[in-house]
Protein backbone atom coordinates (compact mmCIF):
# COMPACT_ATOMS: atom_id res chain seq x y z
CA UNK A 1 0.00 0.00 0.00
CA UNK A 2 3.37 2.19 0.93
CA UNK A 3 4.62 1.57 -2.58
CA UNK A 4 1.01 2.71 -4.58
CA UNK A 5 0.84 6.08 -2.25
CA UNK A 6 4.61 6.66 -3.22
CA UNK A 7 3.63 5.93 -7.20
CA UNK A 8 1.04 8.28 -6.73
CA UNK A 9 2.90 11.12 -5.01
CA UNK A 10 5.66 10.86 -7.84
CA UNK A 11 3.06 10.98 -10.85
CA UNK A 12 0.96 13.62 -8.98
CA UNK A 13 4.23 15.43 -7.95
CA UNK A 14 5.78 15.08 -11.58
CA UNK A 15 2.67 16.73 -13.30
CA UNK A 16 3.36 19.54 -10.84
CA UNK A 17 6.44 20.02 -12.31
CA UNK A 18 6.05 20.24 -15.43
CA UNK A 19 2.80 22.52 -15.34
CA UNK A 20 5.81 24.59 -13.16
CA UNK A 21 7.81 24.33 -16.35
CA UNK A 22 5.42 25.57 -18.74
CA UNK A 23 6.07 28.99 -16.92
CA UNK A 24 8.94 29.36 -18.89
CA UNK A 25 7.14 29.17 -21.93
CA UNK A 26 4.06 31.41 -21.25
CA UNK A 27 1.70 32.65 -18.16
CA UNK A 28 -0.24 30.22 -16.46
CA UNK A 29 -2.19 30.52 -13.26
CA UNK A 30 -5.32 31.19 -10.85
CA UNK A 31 -6.64 34.14 -9.24
CA UNK A 32 -8.77 33.45 -6.11
CA UNK A 33 -11.38 36.46 -5.25
CA UNK A 34 -12.79 35.53 -1.64
CA UNK A 35 -15.81 38.46 -0.71
CA UNK A 36 -17.92 37.95 2.27
CA UNK A 37 -21.31 38.63 2.35
CA UNK A 38 -21.21 42.37 3.86
CA UNK A 39 -17.54 42.30 4.80
CA UNK A 40 -15.44 45.39 4.76
CA UNK A 41 -12.52 43.71 2.88
CA UNK A 42 -12.00 41.45 0.10
CA UNK A 43 -9.24 39.47 -0.93
CA UNK A 44 -7.53 38.27 -4.35
CA UNK A 45 -4.76 36.00 -4.47
CA UNK A 46 -3.23 35.97 -7.87
CA UNK A 47 -0.85 32.89 -8.43
CA UNK A 48 1.05 32.35 -11.62
CA UNK A 49 4.32 31.69 -13.71
CA UNK A 50 5.77 34.11 -15.66
CA UNK A 51 9.47 34.83 -17.21
CA UNK A 52 11.06 31.22 -15.39
CA UNK A 53 9.79 32.37 -11.89
CA UNK A 54 6.45 32.29 -9.60
CA UNK A 55 4.48 35.13 -8.42
CA UNK A 56 2.02 35.36 -6.03
CA UNK A 57 0.30 38.78 -5.67
CA UNK A 58 -2.27 38.98 -2.40
CA UNK A 59 -4.48 41.70 -3.05
CA UNK A 60 -6.84 43.70 -0.50
CA UNK A 61 -9.70 46.43 -1.12
CA UNK A 62 -11.01 47.77 1.77
CA UNK A 63 -13.98 48.48 0.89
CA UNK A 64 -15.07 46.33 -1.72
CA UNK A 65 -15.90 47.33 -4.81
CA UNK A 66 -19.26 47.45 -5.86
CA UNK A 67 -19.27 45.20 -8.61
CA UNK A 68 -17.37 42.53 -6.58
CA UNK A 69 -19.56 39.13 -7.19
CA UNK A 70 -19.77 37.34 -3.21
CA UNK A 71 -18.48 34.53 -1.76
CA UNK A 72 -15.26 32.62 -3.71
CA UNK A 73 -14.28 32.32 -6.69
CA UNK A 74 -11.43 30.87 -9.18
CA UNK A 75 -10.42 32.25 -12.50
CA UNK A 76 -7.69 30.10 -14.35
CA UNK A 77 -5.92 31.81 -17.18
CA UNK A 78 -3.56 31.32 -19.44
CA UNK A 79 -1.33 33.43 -22.06
CA UNK A 80 1.25 32.20 -24.51
CA UNK A 81 1.09 34.55 -27.23
CA UNK A 82 3.13 36.61 -27.73
CA UNK A 83 6.43 34.89 -26.52
CA UNK A 84 8.44 36.33 -23.99
CA UNK A 85 12.03 34.38 -22.99
CA UNK A 86 12.61 33.95 -19.51
CA UNK A 87 14.65 36.56 -17.91
CA UNK A 88 17.89 35.05 -16.41
CA UNK A 89 17.76 36.89 -13.32
CA UNK A 90 14.26 35.93 -13.07
CA UNK A 91 15.09 32.48 -13.53
CA UNK A 92 18.24 31.86 -11.65
CA UNK A 93 18.29 34.35 -8.48
CA UNK A 94 15.83 37.28 -8.07
CA UNK A 95 13.70 36.73 -5.21
CA UNK A 96 11.18 39.01 -3.85
CA UNK A 97 8.99 39.46 -1.07
CA UNK A 98 7.57 43.43 -0.75
CA UNK A 99 4.27 44.87 -0.60
CA UNK A 100 3.50 47.00 -3.36
CA UNK A 101 2.04 50.73 -2.84
CA UNK A 102 -0.31 52.18 -5.57
CA UNK A 103 -0.89 55.93 -5.81
CA UNK A 104 -3.87 55.23 -8.11
CA UNK A 105 -5.44 52.80 -5.58
CA UNK A 106 -5.10 54.18 -1.89
CA UNK A 107 -7.35 51.68 -0.90
CA UNK A 108 -6.01 48.56 -2.46
CA UNK A 109 -3.10 46.98 -0.97
CA UNK A 110 -0.82 44.41 -2.81
CA UNK A 111 2.05 42.09 -1.26
CA UNK A 112 4.45 40.30 -3.88
CA UNK A 113 5.96 37.06 -2.77
CA UNK A 114 7.94 35.58 -5.67
CA UNK A 115 10.94 32.89 -6.20
CA UNK A 116 12.47 31.44 -9.23
CA UNK A 117 10.51 28.19 -10.85
CA UNK A 118 13.19 25.81 -9.88
CA UNK A 119 13.27 26.79 -6.35
CA UNK A 120 9.32 25.80 -6.33
CA UNK A 121 10.60 22.36 -8.37
CA UNK A 122 12.69 21.07 -5.64
CA UNK A 123 10.43 19.65 -3.44
CA UNK A 124 8.34 18.19 -5.43
CA UNK A 125 10.98 16.24 -6.99
CA UNK A 126 11.39 14.27 -3.59
CA UNK A 127 8.88 11.85 -3.90
CA UNK A 128 10.39 11.15 -7.96
CA UNK A 129 13.88 10.21 -6.59
CA UNK A 130 12.95 8.37 -3.98
CA UNK A 131 10.76 6.15 -5.99
CA UNK A 132 13.34 5.90 -8.75
CA UNK A 133 16.00 5.22 -5.90
CA UNK A 134 13.42 2.76 -5.11
CA UNK A 135 12.88 1.18 -8.41
CA UNK A 136 16.70 0.80 -9.18
CA UNK A 137 17.22 -1.28 -5.80
CA UNK A 138 14.37 -3.74 -6.52
CA UNK A 139 15.72 -4.12 -10.29
CA UNK A 140 19.17 -4.56 -8.80
CA UNK A 141 17.65 -7.51 -6.36
CA UNK A 142 16.01 -9.30 -8.72
CA UNK A 143 19.53 -9.45 -11.03
CA UNK A 144 21.13 -10.88 -8.35
CA UNK A 145 18.88 -13.97 -7.54
CA UNK A 146 20.42 -16.85 -8.53
CA UNK A 147 18.31 -19.96 -8.29
CA UNK A 148 19.74 -23.77 -7.49
CA UNK A 149 21.45 -25.91 -10.31
CA UNK A 150 19.17 -28.01 -12.48
CA UNK A 151 20.73 -31.67 -12.85
CA UNK A 152 19.24 -33.49 -15.59
CA UNK A 153 18.54 -37.45 -14.73
CA UNK A 154 20.54 -40.10 -16.66
CA UNK A 155 18.19 -41.73 -19.08
CA UNK A 156 16.44 -44.91 -17.91
CA UNK A 157 16.16 -47.91 -20.07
Amino acid sequence: MKRHLLNVAAVVSLMVVTLLCVGFAGRIGIITLYNPNGARSCSAIDLNTDQGRIECYVETCTPPPKLTPVGLHFTPHARFLPFRAPKPGRALWEFDAHSMPLLSAPTLKVFLLACPIWCACVPFLIAPVICFIKWREDRRKREEVEGFSVIQNAPTS
